[in-house]
C-alpha cells in the first residue's frame, strides 16, 4: 500500500469530522435562506422597495444566447461538469467539478410594471433542461480524426455531438483548474501513478444543464438596488446578490415549491453533516484511546 493512501486511511477522522461540521453550517444557512423566504411576501414589481425582495413575473430580454448542451434558445445558461477517471494513470476527482455560465441580464415582468435581473451570481433552482453523459479519452484521437469538429452519424441534427461535449467539458475543467483550490492539500496525499502516457486512461463527463428561457415565469429572491444604465424612468431598479443579504435565487417553482426545496435541503446538509461529523468524531477518540 503506498505511502499517501496510508497516510489517508489513517486521516478519515479528520476529514470525516471536517467535512461533516462542515456540511452541518452549511444546513443552517440554507435553513435562514429558508426562514427568510418564508416570511417574505411577493413585491409588485411596479412597487418593489430597496433592499431584499421576492418577486415573480415572466422572463424577457432583447437578445438570447444559444445553450451547449442542449442547443436552447435562452436568455442565460448554466453548465454543472464533473468528471470520473479509470486507468492506472487516472487523476484525482478533487479537481474534476467545474461550472460554466453565459447570458444576459434580463427582466421580469408583471401586471404592473418590469425590472431587470441579474442572474450572474444568482442561485438557480430550475427544471433540468438537459443531461449528458460522455466518454472520453480512448478513440478520442480516432473520432477527431474521422469527423473533425462533430460525429455527422449522430442524429437528430440539433444534437450536439460526444465529440463537442467532450471538448467543452475538457474546456470547462481546464479553466476551472487553473483557479485556486482549497483541496490541493488533499490532491497531494492521494495515490497517483508514476506513469501517464503511456498507460491507458479514460475519462467519463457529466453535463447538466439548466437554461432560463424567455416569456416562462420565474421567481427572483435578491437585493432590489439601483440599475446603473437604466434606459428610462420605468427601468430604474435591478434585482441582484447584495452585501448585506447575500441571497440570490431564481427559480421556476411555486412559492411554496421554492420553500420547501430550500427546506429538505437544509435539513438534508444538517442531518448528514451531524452524522459524519460524529462518525469522525468517534474515529478520532477511537485513535487516541478515549473511546
Amino acid at each position: 500500500m503506498s505511502g499517501g493512501l496510508d497516510l489517508l486511511i489513517l486521516g478519515w477522522p479528520y476529514l470525516s469530522f471536517g467535512g461533516g461540521l462542515t456540511l452541518f453550517v452549511r444546513g443552517f444557512l440554507i435553513f435562514r435562506k429558508y426562514r427568510i423566504l418564508a416570511d417574505m411576501p411577493r413585491a409588485m414589481i411596479g412597487s418593489i422597495p430597496m433592499g431584499l425582495v421576492q418577486i415573480h413575473g415572466k422572463a424577457k430580454a432583447d437578445h438570447t444566447i444559444v445553450s451547449p448542451v442542449s442547443k436552447t434558445k435562452c436568455l442565460f445558461y448554466r453548465v454543472n461538469v464533473s468528471k470520473t477517471s479509470s486507468g492506472k494513470a487516472s487523476d484525482s476527482t478533487l479537481k474534476s467539478r467545474g461550472t460554466a455560465a453565459a447570458g444576459f441580464p434580463f427582466y421580469l415582468h408583471d401586471q404592473t410594471g418590469k425590472v431587470l435581473v441579474d442572474p450572474y451570481e444568482a442561485e438557480l433552482d430550475l427544471v433540468l433542461t438537459a443531461e449528458r453523459k460522455v466518454r472520453g479519452g480512448r478513440g478520442t484521437a480516432l473520432r477527431s480524426f474521422l469527423w473533425g469538429e462533430g460525429d455527422p452519424t449522430l442524429s437528430p441534427s440539433n444534437r450536439v455531438s460526444d465529440y463537442e461535449l467532450e471538448t467543452y467539458a475538457v474546456e470547462v475543467l481546464g479553466t476551472i483548474s487553473e483557479r485556486w483550490n482549497p483541496f490541493a492539500w488533499l490532491q497531494e496525499i492521494l495515490p497517483t501513478s508514476e506513469t501517464t502516457s503511456a498507460e491507458a486512461k479514460s475519462h467519463t463527463y457529466y453535463l447538466k444543464e439548466y437554461c432560463i428561457v424567455s416569456d416562462r415565469w420565474y421567481d427572483a429572491t435578491g437585493t432590489c438596488t439601483w440599475n446603473p444604465q437604466p434606459f428610462d424612468d420605468t427601468d430604474r431598479h435591478m434585482i441582484a446578490k447584495g452585501k448585506n443579504e447575500p441571497i440570490m435565487l431564481i427559480s421556476d417553482k411555486s412559492e411554496k415549491g421554492v420553500e420547501q426545496a430550500l427546506r429538505n435541503r437544509a435539513l438534508q446538509y444538517i442531518f448528514g453533516g451531524g452524522f459524519l461529523a460524529l462518525i469522525g468524531l468517534a474515529g478520532i477518540l477511537w485513535k487516541y484511546g478515549w473511546l
